[in-house]
This record gives C-alpha cells, structure tokens and sequence, in this order.
C-alpha cells in the first residue's frame, strides 16, 4: 500500500527498492535531488564528494557549452560509482524504434554516443541517451 511506502521511503527503511522516477530537460532537476549528498530525494544516503562538487558547478553554469563538460564529468562519476541502476529510459527505446514523442524531452545530449563500458554493453547509457567520449 502506499501509505507503507511512504513511511518506509521517509524512514530509508529498505535493502533495495524500485521506483519510477523522471528526468527534466534540464539535467539539474533532477541529478541535484536525486544525488547531491543533502538531496531531497537522496534516500539511498549517496555521498560522495566529487559528485557534489560538480553538481554545485553544473548548476551556476547558464551557458549549455560550459556546462556540457560538467555534467559529461558528473555522468561518468555516477556510473563508476554506480549509486543507481537506471533499468528504462522511455526515450531512448523510443528513438531505437523508430518513435519520436512530441513534447517529452529527454535530458539534452549532452555528449557523444558509446564511448563508457556502460554504452558499449547496452548501446546507451545509464543516465541519459548519450554517453561520452571526451
């Protein structure tokens, strides 16, 4: 039920867990949330600091060259040290069927496609529909 959930989720009492949860054309929404060390919605308790350090420099950037380089270091980061395992990105199995969805954005690409292991054993990666190469 979801009342249990809920009680649970607050209380970080649990082993492993499931959930759905959704991007933002803006990579910042959701990576500062999800896995800054203080994060709303950090309920797995990732720490790490170099994360948060790119975090803190990928949100005052303005300009997406400058911070293209940024989140292409926080996404390696987060699949080295793998904090979540992303099981589906709507987006990119719809590209690889041929789809396109008018009005759902994916993260920007913010890099080049199959340069991490991650891309090479999947064709994509695990944070968003590009991985990269630089």
């Amino acid at each position: 039920e979801w009342g249990t959930y809920i009680n649970r989720w607050v209380k970080r009492d649990f082993d492993t867990m499931i959930e759905l949860r959704g991007g933002d054309p803006d990579p910042d929404r959701f990576l500062y949330r999800t896995f800054y060390s203080t994060g709303a919605v950090n309920n797995f308790l990732f720490k790490d600091a170099e994360v948060d350090k790119l975090l803190d420099r990928g949100r005052v950037r303005v300009v997406g060259a400058e911070r293209k380089p940024i989140y292409n270091d926080l996404q390696r980061q987060l699949v080295e040290k793998a904090p979540a395992v992303f099981l589906f990105d709507r987006a990119l199995t719809d590209r690889r069927a041929g789809r396109s969805r008018p009005g759902r954005a994916a993260w920007p690409r913010l890099s080049s496609p199959g340069s991490s292991p991650s891309c090479q054993s999947s064709g994509g990666c695990l944070l968003s529909s590009s991985c990269s190469s630089t």
